[in-house]
């Protein structure tokens, strides 16, 4: 006979009965009716004990950490007295940590199921990394399609650098700075960026990723959330691109307009704008070439990256505009320059090469 919700048969709450037995771990009674309440009515209580010879009545809480979980009831036949109050209070305590393992485990399971589920159902791509050697240990049906794996097992022998190019947008190693990014997710609990992944067939792509630090049965590890973002980084490249584009030209064409301006003059300035024109503005560098003369920036110098193009005057070459970068950046559509960095430099040429045959009319006249 059960007061509380356990396992088994259940019985409403009585709290006649609840407020009998507050004060003690064991509560004894001599006879059933000294329990009767709202639950079972005393004249009912009577007629049971007389019927099946009841006599005393021992209730015992079920503890855990003094908080009562529920009791049980046992009830002697008439003229036996109950003795080990002692051992009942000890297994009582051993059933109150049976039962708390028991909904702690059941509420785990039931957890790792809905962290299954989801984990399952993300749009997003889901893996874990675990330390020593930061290998992906799972990754989601997400992931598997992002990064064009055919399978987890073919997944999971990829390392977390493995799956990115050489080199980050910055010039930086990508597995000396995905070391970085773990590091700064497992001492802060978490840590967002974007980061430039690459599939297994070699095709890069712009993501954003959150390391998070998980802490599970005395496990320590990073979940990571990868999304796409190729098409939003597109969208901003494109938009960036014709804006910077109209911001050279509106700076070359307020140069040219400046009264008194010199060739010399004008072939410097184009130098400066074009330097903070390029994808890395702080490793850019340029110079225009008329002739034996070089109008270049200050950080000028000799470069593997760069790009070049003619100054036409007239139907023929009278010299050429320069950009490089003072430091290596990973692939792009031409060496580390963008398609639209070529039509930009190619379009300004063209334009200094007008200039100059109009410039050198006006001074002939």
């Amino acid at each position: 006979m059960l007061g509380f919700k356990l396992v088994g048969k259940k019985w409403d709450h009585d709290p006649v009965r609840t407020e009998k037995i507050k004060s003690h771990t064991i509560t004894h009674f001599s006879t059933l009716s000294e329990i009767a309440g709202d639950l079972i009515a005393k004249p009912v209580a009577f007629l049971l004990g007389k019927t099946f010879n009841f006599g005393e009545v021992v209730i015992v809480k079920i503890l855990k950490e003094n908080i009562m979980l529920g009791d049980f009831t046992l009830i002697m036949p008439r003229n036996v007295k109950f003795k080990n109050d002692n051992y009942v209070e000890i297994y009582t305590r051993q059933i109150g940590l049976l039962i708390t393992r028991q909904k702690t485990t059941k509420a785990l399971q039931e957890s790792e199921e809905r962290y299954r589920n989801l984990f399952a159902s993300s749009r997003d791509a889901v893996m874990t990394l675990e330390p020593p050697s930061w290998n992906f240990t799972s990754g989601n049906p997400a992931t598997l399609e992002m990064f064009k794996a055919k399978n987890e097992a073919e997944f999971l022998l990829c390392k977390p650098w493995e799956l990115s190019p050489e080199l980050q947008p910055d010039g930086r190693a990508s597995g000396e700075k995905s070391k970085e990014m773990i590091e700064t997710a497992m001492c802060k609990g978490s840590h967002f960026f974007e980061w430039v992944h690459k599939r297994t067939n070699g095709e890069e792509f712009a993501a954003e990723v959150l390391l998070s630090r998980i802490e599970q049965n005395e496990k320590v590890f990073l979940l990571a959330v990868v999304r796409d973002i190729t098409r939003r980084k597109k969208v901003e490249h494109i938009i960036g691109e014709r804006l910077k584009e109209l911001q050279v030209f509106y700076e070359l064409a307020q140069i040219i307009e400046k009264e008194g301006i010199t060739l010399d003059k004008l072939y410097q300035e184009t130098a400066n704008i074009l330097q903070k024109s390029w994808q890395y503005p702080e490793i850019t560098c340029a110079r225009v070439v008329i002739g034996d003369n070089e109008f270049r920036t200050k950080n000028f110098m000799e470069s593997a990256w760069k790009q070049s193009t003619p100054i036409n005057e007239h139907g023929s070459v009278a010299g050429r505009v320069e950009v490089g970068y003072l430091e290596e950046r990973r692939e792009e559509d031409e060496g580390p320059f963008l398609k639209e960095e070529r039509l930009l430099l190619d379009t300004i040429a063209e334009r200094l090469g007008h200039i100059t045959e109009r410039k050198k009319t006006e001074e002939a006249l």
